[in-house]
Parts: C-alpha cells; sequence; structure tokens
C-alpha cells in the first residue's frame, strides 16, 4: 500500500506539475590551494612556454587576461571531461576600480558600477574615501581570488559593458564581487586580522561519481576559439596540477593534487556526488 501510494504522488507531480520532477543535482567540490599564484606568474617563475601574441610582461593587471586554469576529470580511466576554466589574480586593483567608475561602465547585467554599490567614490567624505581606499589597498595586495576568466575586459558587442566573464572584485563582501564570479581564494592569511583565509567551492551540473582523477592546465585559448578542442588539452596546454581520486567517505570523492612543477603548489579537492540522494550538511 505505501508504495502504491507514493507511486501515486509521484504519478501525479508527473502528470499536473511538470516543475515538480527533480532534475540532476549535480556536484559540488569544495577546495583548498596552496601557493597558486596567477598563471603568468607560474609561467615567468618556471620559464615555461609562451605564445608569441601572449608574452606575460610581470604586470599582474595586464597579465590576468593571457593565460588561464582549466580544471579537467577523468573517468574510468578512458573518458575525460573539462569541467571549468578559472584563474587566480589579486582580488581588486584600486587604481582600476575609480577609473572604471568614472567612465560610469555597466556591469555585465547592466548595472551602473559603484565601488561602494549605492555610492561612487567621489560621493563620498573625504574621511569615507580614504577608509575605503585603505581597504581596497589591503584586499588588492593581500587576497589571491579564485575567479572566472575573461580574455577582455569589455564585452566585445557592447563598449561599455563589462564582459561576463571579467571579474571585478569587492572589498565589502568579497563572495559578492561587482562582476564575475568568486570561487574562492588561495590559502593565505585575511587582509585584515592575519587569520587563516582561503579555500572555496564550484557548483557543477555534471554528477562526477566515476571521477578517477582530476587534473588543472594551463592554457592560452579559450573555449570557442578557433582551433581550441574542448574535449581535451591543447598540445600547447602546461599540466600544472594533477592527482589520483579515492573515496573518502560516502558519496565523497577526494582528489589530492601537486604540481609536477613544484611540489609545494598542491591543492585538495573533495567531490561531492549525487547531491540528490546524500545528506552532508
Amino acid at each position: 500500500m505505501r508504495t502504491q501510494w507514493i507511486e501515486g504522488i509521484a504519478l501525479a507531480c508527473l502528470l499536473l506539475a511538470p516543475g515538480c520532477i527533480e532534475a540532476n543535482d549535480g556536484s559540488w567540490i569544495q577546495f583548498n590551494m596552496k601557493s597558486v599564484l596567477p598563471p603568468c606568474k607560474v609561467i615567468m617563475q618556471y620559464n615555461l612556454p609562451q605564445e608569441t601574441n601572449k608574452a606575460c610582461t610581470g604586470d599582474l593587471q595586464q597579465d590576468r587576461f593571457l593565460y588561464h586554469y582549466e580544471l579537467w576529470a577523468t573517468f574510468r580511466q578512458s573518458a575525460m571531461a573539462r569541467l571549468l576554466d578559472f584563474t587566480v589574480q589579486q582580488n581588486l586593483f584600486a587604481d582600476e576600480q575609480v577609473e572604471l567608475e568614472k567612465k560610469k561602465v555597466l556591469t555585465s547585467n547592466g548595472e551602473v558600477f559603484k565601488i561602494a554599490y549605492t555610492q561612487t567614490y567621489y560621493e563620498m567624505s573625504k574621511e569615507d574615501q580614504a577608509t575605503h581606499w585603505y581597504r581596497m589597498e589591503r584586499h588588492e595586495s593581500a587576497t589571491l581570488a579564485v575567479t572566472s576568466f575573461s580574455p577582455t575586459m569589455y564585452d566585445p558587442s557592447k563598449a561599455d559593458q563589462l564582459a561576463e566573464g571579467f571579474y571585478l572584485g569587492s572589498h565589502i563582501r568579497l563572495p559578492l564581487p561587482h562582476n564575475g564570479v568568486y570561487y574562492g581564494a588561495v590559502d593565505g592569511k585575511a587582509a585584515f586580522g592575519g587569520t587563516p583565509w582561503g579555500g572555496g567551492a564550484i557548483t557543477l551540473m555534471e554528477t562526477l561519481g566515476d571521477l578517477d582523477s582530476m587534473m588543472v592546465t594551463i592554457d592560452s585559448m579559450v573555449v570557442g576559439e578557433a582551433g581550441r578542442p574542448t574535449a581535451k588539452p591543447t598540445s600547447k596546454s602546461t599540466v600544472f596540477l594533477t592527482g589520483v581520486a579515492y573515496q573518502d567517505a560516502r558519496g565523497v570523492i577526494s582528489v589530492d593534487a601537486i604540481s609536477p612543477l613544484d611540489a609545494s603548489v598542491q591543492a585538495r579537492f573533495n567531490i561531492y556526488t549525487e547531491l540528490g540522494d546524500e545528506e552532508y550538511f
């Protein structure tokens, strides 16, 4: 009787309310990264090959558009999937934020960019300007954010609107940037107080229960660019982190990744699979 009752509810849901059908809940990846630097700093530090038209200069503000990281997974030692492109960069550049605000640029969702969300820098009192500038400078130097990547600052079709993937960090609410996506931060110390800081999370639509290894590469080409395959790294990709998966707990797969360039550069990924069937939190 109980089985018939449950089946009846499921059938009613299916026939009367399509929206109540439970979708694939995907996977949740919690990560910590140790000593991971912006891609161009890695390239220059280890003298890695560079594209002729994408030469790193050492200027973090300009170099962030050249190279990025890509996260890959292998399944049953045969199939490979690209999970995410991302980058590591300073959380913000104070001079840039003031300049963008002067230009009255629009964020990717069409809102006018304001440093303090509801107030521009030049609408503030001198005291408030000094406070915000101090906080921006601290975040600029202290926080390496793990973020979305964009090869351009502006949307190619809209000269005054920021590109969707371009990351414009916040010194007020770190997980809620003005533009782009904040995934987390490289392990370090908080901008204020010096307490340990770092880690982050990524939510994916894919269910990763068959995952057996993960890899992070440094890449110059973005998906959609001519000649850029999506199913595997390119011949110009540099393997930056790699590790084998193991079952850590019921429904949790972990990967301890180490860089072949430098064993002190490490990352740990905890993959929570089949979120619709597991109770983790």
